[in-house]
């Protein structure tokens, strides 16, 4: 960015002086990447995109809402700031699924309601959510759900920050699924994809979320550079019982989850709990 390294020190010191003296918040509102998860944010510490070590890897089991929460920070951002430029990499569904599911979590529809049962007021929101999106669309919103390889989606993260002038998050939705040159060794196939995702990162300066699947065991699948990789590791879990002792069951509305920090580099490892309304697609604290 044109600074010297000692400049960028000075800066720093700076910065953490006006921390001490109580004059700015330890992360002001503008520099924070948002979750709908405020609760989290605090314990967790907020993500300051300011960093230029911000690889963040959500692992989850399959259908347990790692896509929406992925889809719900980039929602979120969106709305708090009115200049940031993202790109999201639908590999495991749609831009279509992508657009129903964030408008009606907005609205409050149900997503597996058909649209001719919802009610017209309801009706009425959903499409104003469906145009704002359509507003952000190919100018500070880009989407691509075609298959993609590692080197395609930097291509791609290039072209539109030289277009925009500025990319503010990448979001892949998920590694294990990215296109690789195979060798025979899926190990070492997902390694490079995870160190090259690592390498976009700080290239872009900005911050990157990627989903992970999880093992039975809890641990994500076919490398463990994964998790060395990530500046944060957030693991995302069900609990058979949720925060009232009670059994949860399959086929609910709304389930109990919890959501570890398993890995963050200079920053606490906590677990929280919120409540992820499958009907909505939306996350809330607990």
């Amino acid at each position: 960015e044109g600074k010297s390294a000692s400049k960028e020190i000075e800066d720093f010191i700076q910065e953490q002086m006006d921390e001490a003296a109580g004059k700015t918040e330890p992360v002001p509102r503008e520099f924070r990447l948002l979750t709908g998860l405020p609760h989290m944010e605090d314990i967790f510490e907020p993500v300051d995109v300011r960093r230029r070590d911000n690889h963040i890897v959500i692992g989850a089991p399959s259908s347990t809402g790692k896509s929406a929460l992925m889809r719900q920070i980039m929602i979120k951002n969106l709305e708090a700031h009115d200049d940031w430029v993202m790109v999201g990499f639908l590999l495991e569904s749609s831009k279509e699924d992508f657009w129903k599911n964030a408008a009606r979590s907005m609205a409050g529809i149900n997503t597996r309601k058909p649209l001719v049962k919802v009610d017209g007021k309801l009706q009425k929101k959903y499409f104003e959510c469906l145009e704002w999106i359509r507003e952000q669309t190919d100018k500070r919103l880009f989407l691509f759900d075609d298959p993609e390889s590692l080197s395609g989606i930097a291509a791609k993260c290039n072209k539109i920050k030289s277009k925009s002038g500025r990319l503010d998050l990448i979001v892949v939705d998920y590694i294990q699924i990215i296109e690789r040159e195979r060798n025979g060794n899926a190990e070492s196939e997902v390694a490079a994809i995870s160190r090259g995702l690592q390498q976009l990162q700080k290239r872009m300066r900005c911050p990157l979320i990627d989903g992970s699947q999880l093992n039975e065991d809890g641990k994500v699948r076919e490398s463990r550079a994964i998790f060395n990789d990530a500046t944060r590791m957030w693991i995302m879990n069900r609990p058979e019982r949720d925060n009232r002792g009670q059994q949860q069951e399959e086929g609910q509305d709304c389930y109990y989850q919890t959501l570890q920090q398993s890995k963050f580099r200079n920053g606490p490892r906590a677990t929280v709990g919120f409540q992820f309304h499958v009907d909505t697609q939306t996350m809330k604290d607990v």
